[in-house]
């Protein structure tokens, strides 16, 4: 059950279905602050920056960062009631998403995602299943084509993790582990430092929960802690 949340936090990081040329370089340094202060778990800082910045932060990565700051911030906390208070907050978001415009159409998919890796935290295996099928329904009809640039990395990682985690509980689709495993270990040297957080991480997780070998994670754990030393869960990860 646990692998099922790794293709969240598409939660983790979801972003703007545009050109990358319409992105400001700015915006981009803003995006990469906040996240690098979520997940090295300095959450009175990554409030501060978030609300500082909204007015530089399109809808999109302003609502992205701020679900992935609830996230953590209740993990860290990993009790019911803040879980409950979680879940509130992630279906009041759901019923905000503005499916017309279609860069906000991916506000759904970061939403679905938190509420797939909740319920499997809860162990609420049949409303994870319920939104485990609506992201697999969202990811058919989704138009990526136009995605470029860093966003299609983005994609591609989602993708890999999504296929990778059907393949292991529906073994019989004939999806083929290696070539996916090897484009995740590809972008965890990418110099785009979300791209290589999320490669890292999901990889961790397919070694310890898919293919049962934990003896390859020892550096890649290394990595994340090396980038987040105050991340517990990352440090949680070493063998």
């Amino acid at each position: 059950m646990k692998i099922l949340i790794l293709y969240i936090t598409l939660l983790f990081n979801y972003v703007p279905h545009t050109d990358v040329a319409s992105i400001p370089s700015d915006e981009v340094d803003i995006i990469n602050e906040i996240f690098f202060h979520i997940y090295n778990q300095e959450f009175e800082v990554a409030t501060q920056l978030l609300k500082d910045q909204k007015p530089n932060l399109r809808h999109l990565s302003y609502h992205w960062l701020l679900c992935d700051l609830e996230w953590w911030k209740a993990v860290e906390q990993n009790d019911s009631e803040t879980y409950n208070d979680l879940e509130t907050f992630l279906l009041q978001e759901l019923d905000r998403a503005t499916p017309e415009v279609h860069e906000y159409e991916l506000l759904e998919l970061i939403y679905l995602n938190y509420l797939v890796r909740l319920k499997s935290i809860q162990k609420e295996r049949l409303k994870m299943l319920q939104y485990f099928f609506k992201i697999e329904s969202f990811i058919k009809r989704y138009d990526a084509y136009g995605l470029e640039g860093r966003y299609k990395s983005f994609y591609q990682i989602y993708l890999d993790v999504f296929k990778l985690t059907k393949q292991k509980y529906l073994p019989f689709t004939g999806i083929k582990k290696e070539p996916l495993i090897n484009d995740l270990k590809q972008f965890t040297n990418s110099e785009e430092p979300i791209d290589k957080t999320l490669a890292t991480y999901f990889l961790v997780k397919v070694y310890l929960e898919i293919t049962e070998e934990p003896y390859l994670v020892k550096g890649f754990v290394d990595d994340l802690v090396a980038l987040y030393p105050k991340n517990k869960t990352f440090a949680g990860l070493k063998p």
